[in-house]
């Protein structure tokens, strides 16, 4: 019975070429479609989903009103803003900032001399540094190197397989000595190259001890450091939003009263930046909420 159906499909399909190759076509064509969609939206919505830490992980963006207004809303703040939650907000288990090279540095040259005197030069552009908290909050895999202390030290250096593989060979990265704009750096952690779902993408992360211990604990006139804070287990966020305007009023007041403004912050989830915000200074381009669902549809 089956043989006849297939016989007789067969022989339609002859009689009929150019239709039966239209229809064809356009099936492929609709289904290769639908399948590209599917990877592209299942792509797009597990943005920083790997982080084991997701659902408690917060951004700190700041806005300004008044005669800072055309300043707007930015994703970088200063950098005593994640100290200061910690210490004064029970509800803030740890923090960490990031410094994008360009804060402290033009351009980033690094070079690695090896035993042979053998020299690698290069300018880097994924480059930031970090408090030490940073691979205890975020949930990057590593290869050597322990998450927990690798960015204790200054002078201290965390790269990508990638990296380790550009400078190194197949030789062990942990220990090696490269230099940054010429100052020594120790490797002390080498993982695995960032996933492209994340929104912190970087080649090296310096230790943020390495320009001072406790580096601008104090300083909040400085705002370009992108501030994140780890809530407590069962910690509501809205409940610690509540106490931002007295920490701001408290450092801030008086600054934004002479300048007739009036700045705050809020919590930004790590897991809605990617399809969410549309901030100034972002880490990266973004996409959108709207596309990914009108793409579903």
């Amino acid at each position: 019975m089956f043989k006849n159906y297939l016989s007789i499909i067969i022989k339609n399909l002859g009689k009929n070429k150019i239709y039966s190759l239209i229809n064809i076509s356009g099936l492929a064509i609709g289904m290769a479609a639908c399948f590209f969609i599917y990877q592209y939206v299942r792509f797009e919505l597990s943005y920083d989903k790997f982080n084991k830490n997701i659902d408690r992980l917060y951004r700190v963006p700041i806005s300004y009103e008044g005669s800072l207004s055309s300043s707007g809303s930015t994703a970088t703040n200063p950098p005593a803003v994640g100290p200061a939650m910690k210490a004064e907000i029970p509800g803030v288990e740890d923090f960490v900032r990031l410094a994008p090279k360009t804060v402290f540095l033009k351009t980033a040259g690094v070079s690695y001399t090896d035993s042979k005197g053998n020299i690698k030069r290069f300018n880097e552009e994924k480059f930031f540094l970090a408090d030490s908290s940073f691979f205890t909050m975020f949930t990057f895999p590593f290869i050597s190197g322990d998450p927990a202390t690798v960015l204790a030290k200054a002078n201290s250096v965390v790269i990508t397989e990638s990296i380790a593989k550009k400078y190194f060979n197949n030789e062990s990265a942990i220990n090696k000595i490269i230099e940054i704009n010429k100052a020594p750096i120790t490797v002390t952690g080498v993982i695995k190259d960032i996933p492209e779902n994340s929104h912190v993408k970087f080649d090296f992360l310096v230790s943020m001890n390495t320009v001072g211990e406790k580096f601008a604990y104090t300083e909040w006139g400085w705002p370009e450091f992108y501030n994140y804070v780890l809530l407590k287990k069962g910690v509501d966020p809205k409940s610690v939003e509540a106490k931002l305007p007295a920490l701001i009023d408290k450092y801030l007041g008086k600054k934004m009263a002479e300048l007739n403004s009036k700045s705050n912050l809020w919590l930004q989830p790590v897991k809605d930046i990617h399809l969410h915000s549309d901030l100034r200074i972002e880490l990266e381009s973004n996409g959108s909420e709207r596309t990914v669902y009108f793409l579903s549809i």
